[in-house]
Parts: C-alpha cells; structure tokens; sequence
C-alpha cells in the first residue's frame, strides 16, 4: 500500500496495524519524524515512512497494487492535484484503487481563516471528477454526484467546508466491496490476545 500525504494519519496506522505493507510519503520532514515515533511505538515493522512529493514517484518505478491518497491533497493547487493523481495512476498497478479523502467544498482563507494557503478542495462535484479522474483512473464503487453543504461537518461560521471520500480503479475494474476486519498474523490480534488475558485474570481475581 502506497500512502500520499498522511504518514502519522489514524488510516496509515490503522492500515499498518492490521497487516498492510504500508510505504507513507510526506514533503513535510516533521510529519514523517512523527510517523516514524509512531510506528517505534506501536512496534509496527509495516510501517515505512519516508520523505517525498506526491507530484513526483519516479523512486517508485515498480507498480503497487493499491494506494491511499489522505487529506493533504487539498494542500496542493488543483493543477498540482491533477499531477499527483496523474502520478499515482502511473505507479498503480491494473486492477489497483486509489482511495482519496479530501476537503470539499470552499477554500480557505474563507473557509478556514486558521488554515494557511494553498487550500485548493474541489468546489462541487463536476470539479471533483474533472480534477482527480486522470491518467486513465475510472470512478469505483457510487457515483459522485452529491455538492457539499456548508457548515455541515464544521459548526463554527468561520469554517465552512466539509470532507468527502471518491474511490478510483485502474482497469480491469475490480469488485468494491466492504471492507472486513481480519485481524489474524496482525498487531490487532496480538492486543487482543492481550486483551483477553486481562479480562481472565481480572475475573479470577473477583
């Protein structure tokens, strides 16, 4: 799993714990330091995090068979945008996804005075597609057709975009299905492992 701007998220994390090879790449030095304190901490050996642009994976010339693409997306200006996504389809291999999270909706200073520039979301749904459908990616899973609604997610008046997820495959289209938690030969199952130890013991006490 190839993962775009969110080294130290709760998503790469939480793919890593349940057993995903995870390769998390960040410009930001600081945020991939803090992935790294993470993954010593947590003792998660699938974690990788390292430092580099989405706008450029020529390190990554081998494909890779599924991708997350997290919230620093809207970081960029659109045009950067349409060349990171143009970049993941590049390095995803047939039949791979890109999952995308991302802010939607109206940008900041206007949206967020806190947030600092470039703060470029997609406004509607039309610019969705048009920005992220690149390099041959097609939408999975529902259409994308719903525009944000302001103030829905956020209920301060100085912060008026939302959030919104899009799924895209490279052909041959697989099947999107739920994911299932499967926690064996993971971290998951060694805490609850652990877990279950500590409820014994603690009613053998009582």
């Amino acid at each position: 799993m190839l993962d775009l701007g969110g080294p130290a998220s709760h998503l790469s994390l939480l793919a890593a714990i349940a057993g995903c090879r995870v390769t998390s790449v960040d410009i930001n030095p600081e945020i991939v330091d803090a992935a790294k304190d993470c993954a010593s901490g947590l003792g998660l050996d699938s974690l990788d995090p390292r430092v580099g642009d989405m706008r450029d994976l020529s390190r990554f010339r081998r494909t890779v068979r599924c991708r997350h693409v997290l919230l620093s997306l809207e970081h960029l200006t659109a045009q950067d945008q349409k060349i990171a996504l143009r970049e993941a389809a590049r390095v995803l291999k047939p039949g791979g996804v890109v999952g995308l999270t991302f802010d939607f909706g109206m940008g900041a200073p206007g949206a967020n005075e806190h947030l600092p520039p470039p703060h470029d979301p997609p406004p509607n749904a039309v610019e969705v597609l048009e920005r992220y459908v690149q390099g041959g990616l097609v939408p999975a899973g529902n259409p994308f057709l719903e525009d944000p609604i302001p103030g829905s997610l956020f209920r301060h008046d100085a912060i008026l975009y939302t959030v919104a997820s899009l799924f895209l495959a490279k052909p041959p289209l697989v099947e999107i299905r739920t994911p299932q938690c499967e926690t064996a030969g993971s971290v998951l199952s060694r805490w609850q492992s652990l877990a279950c130890r500590i409820r014994c013991i603690s009613t053998s006490i009582h």
